[in-house]
């Protein structure tokens, strides 16, 4: 099997064809970037006492199929995303530490946690009223 060679000018050209080429027009929408465009004005007319079904028939009007369930998920992905922009986990501020107050027991040389950890968590003052 033979492969052809391709010339470095090739890849140049290619380069430089990639590189200036203009964004290509939007001809189209999914369902879901249309909601997250007009979420402000959907969450609008839910506050006005429409629920979502009144809204998926708006959309239906105007020859865009989605359901009420469809469009609720939407809407609560756009709120969701909203409160907890993407870049920054949901759980950053939660930290790998025990709670304060709190006896953590460590394993003894063996791997297993010792009887030295279990003596030690007995001996706290939350376990002892617990236990009387």
């Amino acid at each position: 099997m033979s492969q052809k060679l391709i010339r470095t000018d090739q890849v140049a050209r290619l380069r430089a064809a990639l590189t200036e080429a203009p964004p290509k027009p939007k001809t189209g929408y999914m369902v879901r970037e249309i909601v997250a465009e007009l979420a402000p004005a959907l969450l609008e007319m839910r506050q006005k006492g429409y629920d979502l079904v009144d809204i998926a028939a708006y959309f239906g009007q105007q020859d865009i199929a989605v359901s009420a369930s469809t469009l609720g998920s939407y809407l609560r992905d756009y709120e969701r995303e909203k409160q907890f922009p993407k870049g920054k986990p949901r759980n950053a501020r939660r930290k790998a530490t025990p709670p304060q107050g709190k006896e953590v027991m460590q394993p003894d040389d063996n791997g297993d946690p010792g009887s030295d950890a279990l003596l030690a968590a007995a001996a706290s003052p939350a376990i002892r009223a617990s236990q009387e």
